[in-house]
């Protein structure tokens, strides 16, 4: 997956930057502008306008054609934006997540030489990703 923030200068220059991958879900780029400046930008899903992010008033400003930009003033120091979530004006939710075990009995089955799978949700309900483990007596067991 690719991420791009676009920076739009106040004298309408825009220059878009490849984010990198910080190996946790986030992205992040660092940008040189000049000081004293407000910086308009917008993240971008790949490098087609069409994936472009769209935020809310609250968290940006009308650039006249009715897309809503975010904006940051960058006074003489570095300036870091707050970790906000791709189209919102806020930091992304934290889904917890549990284990589930899943267990099925094949003993009235002849079991495929190729194993026993499931498909869900969890794997894009993909039939030969997720290879289920025998636990003995026709039974298989997956902790996902």
């Amino acid at each position: 997956m690719e991420f791009m923030l676009s920076v739009i200068s106040m004298s309408g220059t825009l220059t878009a930057t490849e984010m990198a991958a910080n190996g946790d879900g986030t992205y992040q780029a660092v940008a040189f502008v000049n000081s004293n400046t407000d910086v308009i930008y917008k993240f971008v899903n790949g490098i087609d306008w069409l994936y472009a992010e769209d935020v809310s008033s609250e968290c940006g400003m009308n650039d006249g054609s009715g897309n809503i930009n975010r904006t940051i003033e960058v006074l003489n120091d570095a300036v870091t934006t707050p970790l906000v979530c791709f189209g919102s004006c806020a930091a992304c939710q934290v889904i917890p997540t549990v284990d589930v075990t899943f267990v099925v009995d094949m003993s009235n089955e002849v079991v495929s030489a190729q194993g026993v799978h499931i498909a869900g949700s969890f794997n894009n309900f993909s039939a030969t990703a997720t290879e289920m483990t025998s636990i003995g007596g026709g039974e298989f067991i997956l902790l996902q």
